[in-house]
């Protein structure tokens, strides 16, 4: 089998202003008690659509003892080949066959590694992106929901193509200038979905752009590398450094989701689908509070409260989840 990988995107051919309106990537779920599950958008639906952020999907149904792990944008059910995947407007889908062990070893937002070493891609529109054999060594610690970190690259798997995107890093500045590749500023204390934090209180975010790209492809047939030169327009992943405001240390970062986190004083931080660190500060009626449910773009109060955090990274009031329905689950 012929394993293929993006090695780097070495041009930038051009670059629009195309917006992630109406995608998003941070598309999530939760189930109830019941095993119902309630998916929520990525995005906020224009006034007057006639949309909902959250949905009930028909003819989907969970239990623990039937799921092998609930994931951030897909289910995978506790039988070979089989998971449920979830588009950006909270749609769901069946799909069958996608992979050969349905044991998972690192659980992401839009992928998963099989304890055998495979990843599975599952992109923005619910549909199974690449799956690729050699990842058996990736550390579930240094994973996070849009990223995972194996052999000295910070691997992303892009939600919009489905390849996995490979960029070289280095935590010296020096070597990261000289050889022209990503600089990490710190061992990572903290993994988010879009986003990382050092020890030296640099958050790193990863936001998506609309770009016209040379990707160089490196394929390995019967022990020889085969180097392609492929030319792509699509919206691909850049890493965005930023520093955490004021005094404010990772330490301070006390619970987080899937593109959000709070600091102690209850202030919250979001970040958008192109990569922007937002402070919003405290929620309005929740001072003093923290969420008692965390989700990828969601989180839920003591008193029912869901609120999203939509692709442009703001904060959404969505709806007081009834009373009597209990969550069994979240994606986070």
């Amino acid at each position: 089998m012929a394993k293929r990988t993006i090695a780097a995107a070495l041009l930038t051919l051009s670059m629009s202003s195309f917006a992630l309106d109406n995608i998003g990537v941070h598309q999530s779920y939760y189930v109830t008690e019941k095993g119902r599950p309630i998916t929520v958008k990525s995005e906020i639906p224009a006034d007057g659509s006639g949309w909902a952020t959250t949905f009930s999907p028909d003819e989907f149904f969970y239990q623990k003892d039937i799921v092998d792990t609930f994931g951030g944008n897909y289910i995978v059910m506790d039988t070979d080949g089989i998971i449920h995947t979830l588009d950006s407007q909270g749609n769901m889908y069946k799909e069958l066959d996608a992979y050969a062990d349905s044991k998972v070893k690192v659980a992401g937002m839009n992928y998963f590694i099989t304890r055998k070493g495979t990843i599975v891609v599952v992109k923005h529109d619910g549909m199974i992106g690449k799956t690729e054999a050699g990842f058996e060594r990736v550390n579930k610690k240094e994973a996070g929901g849009m990223y995972f970190f194996h052999k000295r690259k910070l691997m992303i798997p892009n939600i919009f193509t489905g390849d996995n995107v490979e960029l070289p890093y280095s935590t010296s500045s020096r070597k990261a200038r000289k050889y022209g590749i990503l600089h990490i500023d710190g061992d990572i204390e903290i993994y988010g979905d879009s986003y990382f934090v050092t020890e030296e209180n640099k958050i790193y975010t990863i936001g998506y752009k609309w770009k016209k790209v040379i990707i160089v492809r490196e394929d390995e047939v019967r022990g020889r590398t085969r180097r392609t030169e492929e030319l792509q327009e699509n919206y691909f992943p850049e890493v965005h450094e930023h520093t955490l405001p004021g005094s404010m240390s990772h330490e301070d970062i006390v619970k987080k989701g899937g593109n959000y986190f709070f600091d102690r004083l209850g202030n919250l931080f979001t970040i958008s689908d192109k990569g922007e660190l937002k402070r919003q500060g405290t929620i309005a009626g929740k001072a003093g509070q923290l969420p008692s449910r965390l989700g990828g773009n969601y989180m839920i109060f003591s008193d029912k409260s869901l609120y999203q955090v939509d692709e442009k990274g703001d904060l959404n009031f969505v709806q007081k989840i009834d009373p009597k329905v209990n969550v069994l689950v979240t994606n986070k």
